[in-house]
């Protein structure tokens, strides 16, 4: 058997440079933060890596993947280049406050705010690893139905329209549409992928296989992360139970059969649910927060002028853009922020023509107000 260990761990710049001879660190995503902090230099050469050995074995293992990721892509897989924003909240002062009544701690300085923004599609090195995870649960899932192992599945329905003749399409399903068909053929990326994103079903929860819309998949679980994820760690316990049967002699005594996992599934699901629902307007709040001190401050890097790109107004799932009181108003995303969420405001007539989904324009960044997670 093989030995799998690790020697040194390295940045997604570092095997970038290796993946990617034309890879320039200086042209990475911006980093944004308040109070100013000095970013960390990139390095071209990472030790571990000098070698052409190392290199090898990495360029080796990326062709390898690539062939799994051309499955997925021929059997309607895809994915786009979305930034994601990465944040990092930092206190200063004392890690432990006085517990005493009687000297009571309080806090007077302001935390400090730190954004990263890293784009999946905008590095080799994410793509990867994005790529081995996927097949990690593909693998497992697939090992799980060849040894009829009770495992928690991960689905994702086509779009309810996707089938539908085009006469019965409204204009917004018949661009989301052709978005789709716009995929690469051998990678699979969607340049606008953004759009179709919205009006997706969300992955549910199984113990029955079933396909997953966008990974391109017919069986898919997720084992990757034990630590950090509850199905995760389940999965890991149901396989240890087969292996362990298998090693004995004697019937395998799984931890949860496929009644109890259907209910977990329900549970998981829920608590899945709330935690994004707190998670999306904490990470939106920080952000509005960091943009708001960097104009307060007038920095140099609070960014005024952007590119919006405009989507679906989720209320009514609409192509054309909101009028109302006067001015037109509609829902956009702002790429350079991490996609972060805005409404773009313009006064009567200043359009030429209306907003349609996906249509990119310049916009000018003119107030926030964090309190009511508005921009």
């Amino acid at each position: 058997p093989a030995v799998v260990h690790n020697v040194k761990r390295v940045t997604y710049d570092e095997v970038d440079a290796y993946l990617d001879e034309t890879f320039d660190g200086s042209a990475r995503l911006p980093v944004f933060t308040w109070p100013p902090c000095q970013p960390q230099p990139f390095a071209r050469a990472a030790k571990n890596l000098a070698t052409p050995q190392p290199k090898k074995l990495m360029r080796a293992l990326q062709r390898e993947v690539s062939k799994f990721t051309l499955h997925r892509t021929r059997n309607g897989g895809f994915t786009f280049p979305l930034r994601k924003s990465e944040f990092k909240v930092e206190v200063a002062g004392p890690e432990a406050p006085y517990l005493s009544p009687e000297r009571p701690t309080f806090r007077n300085d302001e935390p400090i705010i730190k954004m990263t923004l890293a784009g999946s599609g905008c590095s080799q090195a994410r793509d990867l690893v994005a790529d081995l995870m996927v097949l990690t649960g593909y693998a497992t899932a697939e090992y799980c139905l060849k040894h009829d192992i009770p495992c928690l599945y991960r689905r994702q329905e086509y779009p309810g329209f996707w089938d539908r003749p085009d006469s019965e399409l409204s204009a917004l399903e018949k661009d989301l549409r052709e978005v789709y068909r716009t995929r690469d053929r051998r990678t699979g990326i969607l340049e606008k992928g953004g759009d179709l994103v919205f009006t997706m079903a969300k992955a549910s929860i199984s113990v029955e296989p079933g396909r997953h819309f966008q990974l391109g998949l017919d069986a898919y679980t997720r084992a990757t992360s034990p630590l950090r994820r509850y199905f995760d760690m389940v999965s890991h316990w149901q396989i240890k139970a087969h292996i362990l049967a298998q090693s004995s002699g004697g019937p395998a005594r799984f931890p949860f059969d496929r009644a109890a996992l259907s209910g977990l599934g329900v549970a998981g699901t829920v608590a899945e649910t709330r935690y994004k629902w707190l998670e999306s307007p904490n990470r939106h709040t920080w952000a509005l927060e960091l943009f708001r001190r960097l104009d307060a401050a007038g920095s140099d890097a609070f960014p005024r002028d952007l590119r919006a790109v405009a989507v679906p107004d989720l209320r009514s799932i609409r192509l054309r853009d909101s009028y109302v009181s006067g001015v037109h108003r509609h829902p956009v995303r702002i790429p350079a922020l991490g996609n972060l969420a805005a409404e773009v405001i313009a006064p009567e007539g200043a359009l030429n023509d209306a907003i349609e989904n996906g249509n990119e324009f310049a916009v000018r960044l003119e107030k926030i107000v964090p309190d009511e997670l508005s921009m």
